[in-house]
């Protein structure tokens, strides 16, 4: 069970109460939009956790990629409900779990990750959520079996060695997204590259500010690069 505290903070338990240090919380009979307080008396809503919720509670093991590029990925891709997509290279599953909500119950996301450990990572951020249409293969890219796929995520660290298995995993005129830390790297990447047209390639920066009553401005520190995106479509 997910709740929001009256901080905002977000808590995760799968016992009958949560012990916080807003008091204990007895969750009998809660269900989400249910308002809750606890033994000293702070309001906690059960909720159905978000992406960010997840992202704050989920074991970490490699990089993920960050939340501020996950969403402009999506878009690029143009996944939406019941379609089949990889991520290759999953990691945590910070990209996964993502695509999972997008595609919905009727799709499928294909999580190809070729190292053990992070793919027990994966399979307790799955429980976690406890999403049913994410399927694991504890195999490199090179391996990947499905066919028809409606997008890709890649993010390893030789992209090239999985592009033509994926390009063959594709639909026709199906979009991959490749996730990667320098630009020399995508230069590599686009060089002779034949059986694709490249759509674009940029990186997204993030500012907060601070709003107050008497303050408006922006926060010290942006932040700034994380990785570059290649978007790349299948042709012909």
């Amino acid at each position: 069970m997910w709740l929001l505290d009256e901080n905002g903070r977000i808590h995760h338990t799968t016992r009958k109460a949560l012990s916080t240090d807003l008091g204990i919380v007895k969750l009998k009979g809660a269900r989400v939009g249910t308002v809750l307080r606890s033994h000293l008396g702070h309001k906690f809503l059960v909720v159905e956790p978000n992406y960010l919720d997840f992202i704050e509670r989920m074991k970490r093991g490699p990089q993920i990629i960050h939340p501020k590029d996950v969403g402009i990925i999506v878009t690029y891709l143009g996944v939406k409900s019941g379609d089949r997509v990889a991520d290759i290279g999953a990691g945590s599953g910070g990209m996964t779990f993502y695509l999972s909500r997008i595609v919905g119950k009727k799709g499928r996301v294909y999580a190809y990750e070729r190292d053990e450990r992070f793919v027990e990572i994966l399979k307790e951020n799955k429980n976690l959520l406890n999403v049913k249409n994410v399927i694991i293969r504890q195999e490199d890219g090179r391996n990947i079996r499905e066919r028809d796929l409606d997008g890709a995520v890649v993010d390893v660290k030789e992209p090239r060695e999985v592009l033509e298995p994926i390009r063959k995993s594709l639909k026709p005129g199906a979009s991959l997204a490749i996730y990667l830390p320098n630009i020399t790297q995508v230069k590599e990447l686009l060089e002779g590259l034949e059986g694709w047209i490249k759509v674009s390639v940029f990186e997204i920066l993030k500012r907060d500010w601070v709003v107050k009553e008497k303050v408006l401005r922006p926060e010290h520190r942006l932040l700034g690069h994380t990785g570059f995106i290649t978007i790349l479509r299948k042709f012909p």
